[in-house]
């Protein structure tokens, strides 16, 4: 049928984060479709992901917070956030950072702080009361089509929502919703507000985010099992897949 070609597609919103996390660990778990990472060679469980963030969740992940089952969370966390703010938007010479591709965009010999163009518009929308949908940055450059690693953040819009109030969207190409989702987010909302939000005397009220690839590798399987309430394994392939690493192991034991 079809059907069965089709990308599992849902929609979560609220203010509770612990909710939502097993909510979205539980629907990946049930009802994502197995896949396997080309390059990585990581097999892995998907769906497509919209997720509306508001109230005290916002406030909780501006403020370091994570979900309680949430693998980064804490101390950790925190000093991942403070990465974002540096003067330095690449301190440890990665590859690339998120904060690099929004305050040095490559554009030939030049360089654009994206971030510092929202920031200039937004003041011009608090200014005149003015709604406007092109305060917007991305991070993917054609030029990293053969990397092995690419941003898995792709773009993000600010949305003056009038009265000070500003909606923060966010697409995500691939999503590591275990691993990756909270600490994300709470990240971006850290440095957004740092170089672009405070300045203006806006207040981030929600997030909206997309991602495409929301997924959880199966090497995860048993945080998400015990997140999800929920066993990984439902089908044939898994279940061969997992009698298979068992037996290998027996394997290696018994030598």
């Amino acid at each position: 049928m079809e059907e069965d070609y089709l990308t599992p597609t849902f929609l979560f919103k609220g203010d509770d984060i612990d909710k939502i996390h097993r909510e979205v660990t539980k629907t990946i778990v049930k009802d994502g479709k197995d896949f396997t990472f080309g390059y990585e060679n990581k097999d892995a469980r998907e769906t497509a992901m919209f997720i509306q963030v508001y109230g005290k969740a916002i406030k909780r992940l501006m403020n370091g917070g994570a979900p309680k089952e949430f693998v980064f969370n804490g101390d950790k966390l925190k000093e991942f956030r403070r990465q974002g703010v540096c003067d330095d938007p690449n301190p440890f010479g990665h590859v690339y950072t998120y904060p690099q591709m929004l305050r040095e965009y490559p554009d030939g010999d030049f360089f654009i702080d994206q971030l510092e163009q929202i920031k200039v518009k937004l003041k011009g929308c608090v200014r005149d009361d003015n709604f406007d949908n092109g305060l917007v940055g991305v991070l993917y450059h054609p030029t990293m089509a053969f990397w092995g690693e690419k941003p898995c953040w792709n773009w993000v819009q600010v949305r003056y929502l009038g009265d000070n109030k500003v909606s923060l969207r966010l697409l995500f190409r691939s999503h590591d919703y275990n691993g990756g989702l909270w600490a994300n987010l709470s990240f971006i909302l850290y440095m957004m507000r740092h170089f672009v939000t405070r300045e203006c005397g806006c207040e981030i009220v929600e997030v909206l985010l997309v991602s495409m690839s929301a997924h959880i590798y199966e090497g995860d399987r048993d945080i998400a099992e015990s997140t999800a309430r929920i066993p990984w394994l439902r089908d044939t392939r898994s279940t061969v897949r997992r009698i298979r690493d068992y037996m290998g192991e027996l394997c290696q034991n018994l030598r």
